[in-house]
């Protein structure tokens, strides 16, 4: 397993699957939701509303429309009146990080998956989560974190390939 930070748009990167933030009302109109609807096209969010309602900390599994990849792993970092803390962001995190073992994915590319804490603390839980998940996996996974902000891309840089 190689795991690099790049800085970039997720969006753009040519991999098997991204990994796409999403808040549990499935809503597709800010953020990397929008762009990924906005690129894939609306399929994307046709096939994502087959979960909604979801849970914090739940994840599914879409195809990417026009995007380059062929999945898209959505994530579900915030729900609604429900409060997210470290342990509960990383494990679930790791479990729908998990899921991509079943695919017949090697190459992935990821965001930062919250922004309601400091950059740091963020990638310390998506490095712990990437380790946690594949760590076991007798495959070869290239792995980008891509991070769209060149200060926090430094940031992340520092935490997850140390």
């Amino acid at each position: 397993m190689t795991v690099k930070v790049i800085r970039g748009n997720i969006i753009e990167q040519d991999v098997d699957l991204i990994v796409n933030p999403l808040n549990s009302d499935i809503v597709f109109t800010r953020g990397i939701p929008f762009f990924v609807k906005k690129e894939g096209g609306d399929i994307i969010e046709k096939e994502a509303l087959k979960y909604y309602p979801a849970k914090l900390g739940s994840h599914f599994i879409t195809t990417a429309g026009r995007l380059k990849p062929k999945y898209i792993l959505h994530f579900i970092n915030l729900e609604f009146g429900k409060t997210v803390n470290y342990d509960i962001l990383r494990t679930s995190f790791s479990n729908a990080l998990k899921s991509v073992l079943e695919l017949p994915v090697n190459t992935l590319a990821l965001p930062p998956i919250y922004d309601k804490f400091s950059q740091y603390i963020t990638a310390k839980i998506i490095k712990e989560s990437i380790y946690e998940a594949f760590s076991s996996s007798n495959k070869d996974y290239s792995i980008k974190v891509v991070v769209f902000d060149e200060a926090a891309a430094n940031i992340f840089k520092d935490v997850i390939e140390s």
